[in-house]
């Protein structure tokens, strides 16, 4: 009798299409799980229990599960409206700044002796950038900028006896609060429009589509 051969490989069949039944279920408990994390979280930062960008690291992550779950669905752009929200939606803006003793000159002796040094380049400008498409929220923590500048210092005695010198400012903001509420809001239309066989976009309305998972159409 001749043995069998190991290398071929196991076929498991899905009649009853359990795996995309589960997929829209795990869908579902991730968008809920958002409107679970901001009803706990941002009262917390309106009563001053965390600063801001702690409320927005905790809001981030279950965002960023929702869209890491939906992702193969928003990487097809024979879907209504994938390409779009996916690359190009437009969901805000953060502004970077640097310090602000960089971002303007100081007209008086007295004002370049509390800042401690003179600003021999020019001042530093904010940056403003564009926040779009949800493969953005997926993909990136925060946004950082970086500028040379050109000072000379007057405070310590050691540094005041140092030539002028060029130093490295930087900021650094992550995703703000705006643009992952946004880019739920376009996630969940993007959703509804699709026609994959999944109606999100509030807690009401996740807990009541875990009754039509098993008559919508597979994705």
């Amino acid at each position: 009798m001749a043995a069998e051969d190991s290398s071929k490989t196991a076929v498991v069949e899905d009649q009853e299409g359990y795996v995309d039944k589960e997929r829209k279920r795990t869908i579902l408990e991730n968008r809920a799980k958002i409107d679970e994390v901001a009803e706990s979280v941002f009262p917390g930062k309106a009563r001053e229990e965390y600063p801001e960008e702690y409320a927005c690291r905790m809001y981030h992550e279950p965002v960023r599960t929702y869209l890491m779950s939906i992702e193969p669905l928003l990487r097809d752009f024979s879907l209504k409206g994938a390409e779009d929200a996916y690359l190009n939606a437009p969901l805000g803006k953060v502004t970077l700044a640097p310090p602000p003793e960089f971002q303007s000159m100081p007209g008086e002796a007295e004002q370049i002796k509390d800042r401690g040094f003179r600003l021999l380049s020019d001042p530093i400008e904010p940056e403003t950038k564009r926040i779009e498409g949800l493969k953005e929220v997926i993909e990136r923590e925060g946004y950082s900028e970086t500028w040379k500048v050109h000072i000379n210092w007057i405070r310590g005695y050691e540094k005041k006896h140092d030539p002028p010198q060029w130093q490295t400012v930087s900021a650094e903001e992550h995703m703000p609060r705006m643009a992952l509420i946004n880019a739920v809001r376009v996630a969940d239309e993007f959703l509804q429009e699709a026609n994959v066989g999944l109606s999100v976009g509030g807690s009401q309305e996740t807990e009541a589509d875990y009754s039509d998972i098993d008559e919508v159409d597979s994705f």
